[in-house]
C-alpha cells in the first residue's frame, strides 16, 4: 500500500466519521421530537378523558332534566299547550313590537 492509497483511505474514513456524526445528531434531534410528541399525546389523552367525563355528566344531567319535563307532561296531560305556564311560541305576548 502506497502513501496515496493510505491518504485516500484516510479521506474516506474521515468522510464516514463525519456522516456518522451527522446521523448521531439527527437521531438525537428526532428522539427529542419524539419525546415532545409523546408528552403531547399524554396531555391530549388526559384532556380527552376529562372531556369524556364532562360529556357523561352533561348527558346524565340532560337525561334528568328530560325526565322531569316528562313527569310534568304526564301530570298535566289534561292541559292544552296554550294552558302551560311557559308560552314559548311568542304568540300572545303583551310586549309591543316583539
Amino acid at each position: 500500500m502506497g502513501v496515496e492509497e493510505i491518504a485516500l483511505l484516510e479521506e474516506k474514513i474521515e468522510a464516514l466519521i463525519g456522516y456518522i456524526q451527522k446521523l448521531t445528531e439527527e437521531k438525537k434531534s428526532l428522539l427529542e421530537k419524539l419525546s415532545q410528541k409523546d408528552s403531547e399525546i399524554e396531555t391530549l389523552k388526559a384532556e380527552l378523558s376529562r372531556l369524556q367525563e364532562e360529556r357523561s355528566l352533561v348527558k346524565n344531567k340532560v337525561g334528568e332534566i328530560l325526565q322531569k319535563i316528562e313527569q310534568l307532561g304526564l301530570e298535566g296531560q289534561s292541559a292544552s299547550p296554550s294552558e302551560l305556564p311557559l308560552d314559548m311560541s311568542g304568540e300572545g305576548s303583551s310586549s309591543p313590537g316583539f
